[in-house]
């Protein structure tokens, strides 16, 4: 099972507006240290640290140690709807531990990470839901958007990286969900929407 679940979303500025204001907290973070953490973790794993050609909203390649759940599979699910994945770790037992944004120098979006945790602490939450009802609301509101390509990697760590990308008008082609598996461990499940 998944120590936790880290839900990564690009947003625009006016959104980001939107979650500072519902108590959200910029975070801020050394790039290059976090680069330097995935290239050590894949080579000590003896992975090619570049294997999934992973890039960054600028283009550059960056490193990952995680591997990529859909890609290894052969599936790629474009155009998903994601929106069953927050009531889906809710149900297995997670909660969500942390919410919080980062921008990145020289991009003008902003990231929102949702992290959710098998174990909570009373403190972790301190001002995100002083104004829940709306924080909740606008959570929702990026869940059920439909996103081109959706990125899931398990990580070292014993966490998983949902990434989506890329809102898109399209109707949604694939479902995503959260579900236990016959070991009672955390999977991810997709299912493609067949139309008549």
């Amino acid at each position: 099972m998944a120590k936790r679940v880290i839900v990564r979303f690009r947003i625009n500025p006016k959104r980001a507006e939107i979650f500072k204001n519902c108590g959200v907290p910029v975070q801020n973070r050394d790039e290059q240290k976090i680069i330097e953490k995935h290239k050590a973790e894949a080579k000590k794993l003896g992975d090619n640290p570049h294997h999934y050609k992973r890039t960054d909203a600028t283009g550059a390649l960056r490193p990952d140690s995680g591997v990529s759940v859909f890609q290894e599979s052969g599936i790629n699910p474009e155009f998903a709807d994601l929106s069953y994945i927050h009531e889906n770790l809710l149900e297995h037992g997670y909660h969500l531990g942390s919410a919080s944004l980062l921008r990145k120098d020289g991009d003008h979006m902003f990231f929102l990470f949702l992290t959710y945790e098998k174990e909570v602490r009373p403190d972790s939450l301190p001002n995100l839901f002083l104004k829940g009802a709306d924080f909740l609301k606008e959570m929702k509101n990026v869940y059920a958007r439909i996103y081109q390509h959706v990125f899931i990697y398990t990580n070292p760590d014993e966490s998983v990286t949902v990434n989506p990308s890329h809102v898109s008008e399209e109707e949604p082609r694939f479902i995503v969900k959260f579900e236990k598996n016959e070991k009672e461990k955390l999977a991810i499940s997709w299912a493609k929407i067949s139309r008549n």
